[in-house]
């Protein structure tokens, strides 16, 4: 994601207080270690069981939910970046 790219997603997003930021950054964090459980346990069943193939969909389905929520924590994370630069800069202008 380039610099401009973030300012937009911070300008867009300028009404989200910085607290819920941080707090949708943790509980997503959470659904993916609860994900990755879940996926690794799905992984783990034998071929030889007959949910295995259902299983396996279930730990890929689980994989494409962590790679999106993670692309989600990356946006919140340039959203504070932004933030954290447009008040370093506002500090040190009045200096």
């Amino acid at each position: 994601m380039t610099h401009n790219d973030k300012v937009k997603l911070a300008r867009q997003n300028k009404y989200i207080p910085t607290d819920i930021i941080l707090e949708d950054i943790a509980d997503t964090q959470a659904e993916i270690n609860q994900m990755e459980i879940e996926a690794e346990y799905y992984e783990r069943t034998p071929l030889s069981f007959p949910t295995a193939r259902l299983d396996h969909m279930r730990a890929e389905v689980r994989r494409t939910g962590i790679k999106e929520r993670k692309e989600f924590i990356e946006k919140l994370k340039a959203i504070l970046e932004v933030r954290q630069r447009k008040t370093h800069e506002t500090t040190y202008n009045k200096i």
